[in-house]
């Protein structure tokens, strides 16, 4: 090597031991995070044919059951959730898509707030986004949900799903943004909202409020799907299917979708023309992939021959070997023309609950690694740990990798306890912070010794 050469390999050595790195670095990583998510999103962008393989996302930033009630919201999807989701935070995201997640399924929903920085970088991931109706204006609302309007949802949904479209969910064409795949009006809504018709009265005037929100924003361009997302539960105060789970509710929505005056309601839409060309079935299931075919499979694909059917919860958490038993799963809907897939629960550990409740998440919480500021309250941002099942399973983040074609990014995750502290960045109200300062030093002194013997 030359003198000139030895000198290069020195500053590379001093550049990863210890040089503080400077605004140069730090914007270096932030362009080259975005330009990689940027090329990722074009090679991989994904289709609405290829089967739905998404991941659920609710990352409730506590640890025990009683600091939940210290959230303001719980909107996680939002501008001041990023330091969770983010390319820059946290990296969840950019997780979902390295696991070969191709949808990402979310629970609350604050119409107030701007959801459009969450859609870009998705998209640009090549993830599509399955939002949902939060439960407030069901039956949280107090007074004026829709249990004081006796289930007819129109006046509660109507206005904060035109707050959705203004904060954006359509682009300034007036068109839905290209992330959106299905809006959820109600997650599990008959376990909330009382018997079958009054469930089913609140769900087309929930559907008719939001087409008609659709109507007054000028919404153009292609349209994306609604659906309502039902647990497994057997109903035997349905019309139909009353030893069945899933199905009767299934059936006794679709009976409303086409007869809404038996059930009290008027619409000021043509919901029948809308739900027949717009509509997917969905429901939860902690059922494994063997039961299903003969459960509800079959039976639904004779009933329902034209409408497509997705699950919203997909986990079976007794399955003992969950690598197989979601391929399998997903093989179902591969060769199904009306299954489309799945969202495998859930991105992390509900900290919140308890129980049983604990067993769904593909990550846990390690240390913190920042702060978010969220609505006025702060909460630690933990990073992610993928450990294995206390059974001897190996990890469930290997075994979602392995079924959806893809790999835990160990960069993601928690460092190893006897590395030094993650680096933090203070980049003002958003919490963004900087998980891969030491990275770029080490690609710097990678180049300038590559330079160096290529120049000796």
């Amino acid at each position: 090597l030359t003198f000139f050469g030895l000198a290069l390999v020195l500053l590379g050595v001093l550049i990863l031991v210890g040089a503080p790195s400077p605004p140069a670095a730090i914007l270096s990583f932030d362009m080259a995070s975005r330009l990689a998510i940027v090329a990722l999103g074009a090679a991989s962008a994904a289709a609405t044919s290829e089967v739905m393989m998404g991941i659920s996302y609710g990352p409730t930033p506590v640890l025990r059951p009683e600091e939940s009630s210290w959230m303001p919201e719980d909107d996680f999807f939002c501008d001041e959730a990023a330091p969770m989701w983010s390319s820059e935070g946290r990296g969840d995201l950019r997780m979902m898509k390295a696991l070969g997640a191709n949808l990402v399924r979310l629970y609350g929903n604050d119409p107030r707030n701007s959801h459009a920085r969450f859609l870009e970088e998705a998209h640009a991931l090549g993830l599509q986004v399955a939002p949902g109706m939060s439960d407030w204006p069901f039956y949280q609302k107090t007074p004026g949900s829709c249990r004081d309007t006796d289930f007819d949802c129109y006046s509660q949904v109507k206005p904060l799903y035109m707050g959705n479209l203004a904060e954006g969910f359509l682009t300034e064409n007036d068109t839905y943004h290209p992330a959106l795949r299905v809006m959820n009006i109600l997650n599990e809504p008959d376990l909330k909202m009382g018997g079958p018709v009054k469930v089913a009265r609140a769900l087309i005037s929930a559907f008719d409020a939001m087409l008609d929100a659709e109507r007054e924003s000028n919404v153009t361009g292609p349209l994306i799907n609604f659906t309502a997302t039902f647990s497994f539960a057997v109903c035997t105060t349905c019309d139909r299917f009353k030893a069945l789970p899933a199905l009767g509710q299934i059936a006794q929505l679709d009976d409303a979708m086409r007869h809404p005056e038996a059930y009290n309601y008027t619409p000021r839409n043509d919901i029948l023309t809308a739900y027949r060309t717009r509509w997917i079935h969905s429901f939860n299931t902690a059922n494994p992939a063997t039961d299903l075919e003969a459960m509800f499979f079959r039976p639904y694909s004779e009933a329902f021959p034209s409408t497509p059917v997705y699950i919203g919860e997909y986990h079976c958490v007794h399955a003992p070997r969950q690598r197989e038993d979601l391929e399998m799963i997903l093989g179902l809907a591969r060769r199904s023309p009306l299954f489309l897939g799945v969202s495998f629960f859930e991105f992390t550990v509900s900290y919140y609950k308890t129980g049983s409740e604990m067993d769904f998440g593909i990550f846990g919480y390690g240390g913190p690694v920042a702060s978010m500021d969220y609505f006025g309250a702060t909460f630690d941002v933990r990073c992610l740990t993928s450990a294995p099942l206390g059974d001897g399973r190996p990890a469930l983040a290997q075994a979602v990798a392995k079924a959806y074609g893809g790999a835990v990014d160990a960069r993601l995750l928690c460092r190893p306890a006897r590395g030094p502290p993650p680096r933090r960045l203070d980049a003002g109200a958003g919490g963004d912070f900087l998980a891969g300062a030491a990275s770029v030093r080490g690609s710097a002194l990678v180049a300038v010794a590559l330079w160096a013997l290529v120049n000796a």
